[in-house]
Protein backbone atom coordinates (compact mmCIF):
# COMPACT_ATOMS: atom_id res chain seq x y z
CA UNK A 1 0.00 0.00 0.00
CA UNK A 2 0.85 3.66 0.00
CA UNK A 3 2.79 4.68 3.13
CA UNK A 4 1.47 8.25 2.88
CA UNK A 5 -1.99 6.78 3.53
CA UNK A 6 -0.94 3.97 5.87
CA UNK A 7 1.08 6.04 8.36
CA UNK A 8 -1.75 8.50 9.10
CA UNK A 9 -4.24 5.64 9.35
CA UNK A 10 -2.03 3.97 11.98
CA UNK A 11 -1.92 7.19 13.98
CA UNK A 12 -5.69 7.58 13.76
CA UNK A 13 -6.19 3.97 14.85
CA UNK A 14 -5.34 5.04 18.41
CA UNK A 15 -7.93 7.84 18.62
CA UNK A 16 -9.64 8.02 21.97
CA UNK A 17 -6.62 6.63 23.80
CA UNK A 18 -4.86 8.93 26.24
CA UNK A 19 -1.43 9.99 25.12
CA UNK A 20 -0.02 8.74 28.42
CA UNK A 21 -1.51 5.26 27.93
CA UNK A 22 -0.21 5.04 24.35
CA UNK A 23 3.27 6.09 25.46
CA UNK A 24 3.24 3.40 28.17
CA UNK A 25 1.99 0.76 25.70
CA UNK A 26 4.74 1.68 23.23
CA UNK A 27 7.42 1.57 25.95
CA UNK A 28 6.14 -1.82 27.08
CA UNK A 29 6.20 -3.15 23.50
CA UNK A 30 9.78 -1.95 22.95
CA UNK A 31 10.85 -3.54 26.26
CA UNK A 32 9.01 -6.86 25.85
CA UNK A 33 10.12 -7.40 22.27
CA UNK A 34 13.71 -6.33 23.02
CA UNK A 35 13.37 -4.02 20.05
CA UNK A 36 16.69 -2.31 20.73
CA UNK A 37 18.46 -5.53 19.76
CA UNK A 38 17.26 -4.83 16.20
CA UNK A 39 19.14 -1.52 15.93
CA UNK A 40 22.01 -1.75 13.52
CA UNK A 41 25.32 -1.72 15.37
CA UNK A 42 26.77 1.01 13.11
CA UNK A 43 23.74 3.23 13.85
CA UNK A 44 24.07 2.62 17.60
CA UNK A 45 27.77 3.50 17.38
CA UNK A 46 27.07 6.63 15.32
CA UNK A 47 24.42 7.88 17.76
CA UNK A 48 26.72 7.15 20.72
CA UNK A 49 29.57 9.07 19.07
CA UNK A 50 27.33 12.03 18.18
CA UNK A 51 26.12 12.18 21.78
CA UNK A 52 29.73 11.99 23.00
CA UNK A 53 30.47 15.07 20.86
CA UNK A 54 27.40 16.87 22.34
CA UNK A 55 25.59 16.76 19.01
CA UNK A 56 21.83 16.69 19.28
CA UNK A 57 20.37 13.67 17.47
CA UNK A 58 16.89 13.85 15.93
CA UNK A 59 14.79 11.13 14.31
CA UNK A 60 12.37 11.72 11.46
CA UNK A 61 10.11 8.78 10.66
CA UNK A 62 6.84 8.12 8.92
CA UNK A 63 5.97 5.69 11.72
CA UNK A 64 3.79 6.93 14.54
CA UNK A 65 5.65 9.32 16.80
CA UNK A 66 4.94 7.46 20.04
CA UNK A 67 6.48 4.14 19.00
CA UNK A 68 9.48 5.90 17.46
CA UNK A 69 10.02 7.87 20.68
CA UNK A 70 9.89 4.68 22.76
CA UNK A 71 12.45 2.99 20.52
CA UNK A 72 14.68 6.09 20.26
CA UNK A 73 14.74 6.37 24.07
CA UNK A 74 16.77 3.15 24.02
CA UNK A 75 19.47 5.19 22.22
CA UNK A 76 19.06 8.10 24.66
CA UNK A 77 17.38 10.26 22.03
CA UNK A 78 15.02 12.76 23.64
CA UNK A 79 11.28 12.52 23.05
CA UNK A 80 11.15 16.12 21.84
CA UNK A 81 13.70 15.19 19.14
CA UNK A 82 11.27 12.89 17.37
CA UNK A 83 9.30 13.81 14.29
CA UNK A 84 6.81 11.10 13.43
CA UNK A 85 3.29 10.74 12.13
CA UNK A 86 0.90 12.00 14.78
CA UNK A 87 -2.60 13.14 15.50
CA UNK A 88 -3.71 16.10 17.57
CA UNK A 89 -4.21 15.54 21.29
CA UNK A 90 -7.17 17.23 22.95
CA UNK A 91 -7.80 16.99 26.68
CA UNK A 92 -5.10 14.27 26.93
CA UNK A 93 -6.80 12.05 24.30
CA UNK A 94 -5.68 11.34 20.76
CA UNK A 95 -8.04 12.59 18.06
CA UNK A 96 -8.39 11.55 14.42
CA UNK A 97 -6.97 14.90 13.21
CA UNK A 98 -3.67 14.26 11.47
CA UNK A 99 -0.83 16.69 12.13
CA UNK A 100 0.66 17.79 8.84
CA UNK A 101 2.94 17.52 7.13
CA UNK A 102 2.99 13.73 7.42
CA UNK A 103 6.71 12.88 7.59
CA UNK A 104 6.84 10.65 4.56
CA UNK A 105 8.73 11.33 1.34
CA UNK A 106 8.61 15.10 0.70
CA UNK A 107 6.74 15.49 4.00
CA UNK A 108 9.96 14.63 5.85
CA UNK A 109 11.72 17.62 4.30
CA UNK A 110 8.69 19.82 5.03
CA UNK A 111 8.56 18.66 8.66
CA UNK A 112 12.27 19.41 9.09
CA UNK A 113 11.83 22.89 7.58
CA UNK A 114 8.87 23.55 9.86
CA UNK A 115 10.76 22.57 13.01
CA UNK A 116 14.23 24.00 12.43
CA UNK A 117 15.64 27.37 11.39
CA UNK A 118 18.52 25.73 9.50
CA UNK A 119 18.97 22.63 7.41
CA UNK A 120 20.45 19.63 9.19
CA UNK A 121 24.19 19.25 8.67
CA UNK A 122 24.04 15.48 8.29
CA UNK A 123 21.19 13.10 7.49
CA UNK A 124 21.00 9.31 7.58
CA UNK A 125 18.33 7.41 5.68
CA UNK A 126 17.66 3.84 4.68
CA UNK A 127 14.87 3.75 2.07
CA UNK A 128 13.67 5.71 -0.93
CA UNK A 129 11.07 7.29 1.39
CA UNK A 130 14.06 9.25 2.81
CA UNK A 131 15.27 10.71 -0.49
CA UNK A 132 13.78 14.20 -0.06
CA UNK A 133 14.92 14.34 3.57
CA UNK A 134 18.46 13.46 2.57
CA UNK A 135 18.48 16.32 0.10
CA UNK A 136 18.01 18.76 3.02
CA UNK A 137 21.46 18.01 4.47
CA UNK A 138 23.86 20.93 4.22
CA UNK A 139 26.98 18.83 4.83
CA UNK A 140 26.21 15.30 3.73
CA UNK A 141 24.14 12.20 3.99
CA UNK A 142 24.58 8.53 4.62
CA UNK A 143 22.40 5.86 3.04
CA UNK A 144 22.42 2.73 5.16
CA UNK A 145 21.35 -0.71 4.07
CA UNK A 146 20.23 -3.48 6.37
CA UNK A 147 18.04 -5.82 4.41
CA UNK A 148 19.07 -8.71 2.24
CA UNK A 149 17.41 -9.84 -0.98
CA UNK A 150 13.81 -10.80 -0.28
CA UNK A 151 13.47 -8.66 2.86
CA UNK A 152 10.70 -6.01 2.95
CA UNK A 153 12.86 -2.90 2.50
CA UNK A 154 15.50 -4.35 0.18
CA UNK A 155 14.23 -2.73 -3.04
CA UNK A 156 13.70 0.72 -1.52
CA UNK A 157 17.07 0.57 0.24
CA UNK A 158 18.70 -0.18 -3.10
CA UNK A 159 16.95 2.80 -4.71
CA UNK A 160 18.23 5.14 -2.01
CA UNK A 161 21.72 3.63 -2.17
CA UNK A 162 21.81 4.27 -5.92
CA UNK A 163 20.61 7.87 -5.45
CA UNK A 164 23.27 8.37 -2.75
CA UNK A 165 25.96 7.01 -5.04
CA UNK A 166 24.79 9.19 -7.95
CA UNK A 167 24.83 12.33 -5.75
CA UNK A 168 28.00 11.57 -3.83
CA UNK A 169 26.33 11.32 -0.43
Amino acid sequence: GDPEIAFPWLAQWNHGTTEHDLEKQCQQFIYETQWSSRFFTPVKNLVHELHAQNIDVHVVSGSIRWIVAAAAAELKIKKQNIIGTAVEVKQTRLTESIITPVPCRAGKAKAIAAKFKHSPAFVVGNTSLDFEMMETASFGGLAIQSDIIGEPCYVTEQKLAQAAHDRGW
